[in-house]
Formats: C-alpha cells, sequence, structure tokens
C-alpha cells in the first residue's frame, strides 16, 4: 500500500468523518484535520509525524510512514532528523502486537541507521529496536 496510489483522504479510506474544528481549536486539532482530509498522496512527513503522534488512522499512517522511512531513515517533519521515525517507535506496544510485519519493518530500518546518527536522534528507551 504505497501512499503515492492514494488520492482518497484518510478520512476517506478510514470511513470516519471528523467534524471541522471550531474556531476555538488549538492549532495541533486545525493541522491534524487539514491532513486527515488531505488525499494521502500529499501527506508530508511532518502531518505523518504529527497524526502517528496523536495515534490517527495508524492503520494507514504507520505503512506510509513505513515507506517514508525505508527511503530515508532519518526523515524530518518540523522538529528534528528521525522525528517520524521516533513517532513509530513510540507507539504503544499492544499496537505492534497486532502490527507484527510493521513492527520488524521498522526494526530493519532501526539497524540501518548508522551508530552516530542514532544516538543523536533518539534515546535510549529506543535502543531495543536496534536488538534482532
Amino acid at each position: 500500500m504505497k501512499r503515492a496510489d492514494y488520492r482518497e483522504s484518510l478520512e476517506e479510506l478510514t470511513g470516519d468523518r471528523w467534524p471541522e474544528p471550531g474556531s476555538d481549536a488549538t492549532r495541533l486539532v486545525r493541522n491534524a484535520y487539514a491532513a486527515y482530509t488531505k488525499p494521502a498522496e500529499a501527506l508530508t512527513v511532518e502531518e505523518l509525524r504529527l497524526l502517528i503522534g496523536q495515534q490517527v488512522a495508524l492503520e494507514w499512517t504507520v505503512p506510509f510512514a513505513i515507506d517514508e522511512l525505508e527511503r530515508d531513515p532519518l526523515a524530518e517533519g518540523d522538529m528534528y532528523p528521525g522525528d517520524l521515525m521516533n513517532a513509530c517507535m513510540s507507539l504503544p506496544e499492544a499496537y505492534f502486537a497486532d502490527h507484527r510485519d510493521e513492527k520488524d519493518r521498522l526494526r530493519e530500518i532501526a539497524v540501518r541507521i548508522d551508530a552516530g546518527d542514532w544516538d543523536l536522534a533518539f534515546s535510549d528507551r529506543h535502543s531495543d529496536w536496534r536488538s534482532t
């Protein structure tokens, strides 16, 4: 499932319609809504990082993120190099219990990251991702 093949939005793919954010909505809510309702093929690394961090549409966003990470393990949104990978590695273990293939793909990516880059981008709590 390559993101570039999806002209539909996450809203259309999931079948879950969100109400438009009100005038008092936070920037985070407005950004998440904008990302959720735009074509999946147009989602940026930052939007994937944000949606995964908020655990939105994980059935779609995590595979899309993994595709990005396979091209660039240190793909960067608005925060720092590797922030997309960090968002994925920070998901609850319960998610990966049901998505073992995604965890395996992420582990393969983690092992490819240079040790120096790893130390700069990721905390010690993610060190288990580099063990095979």
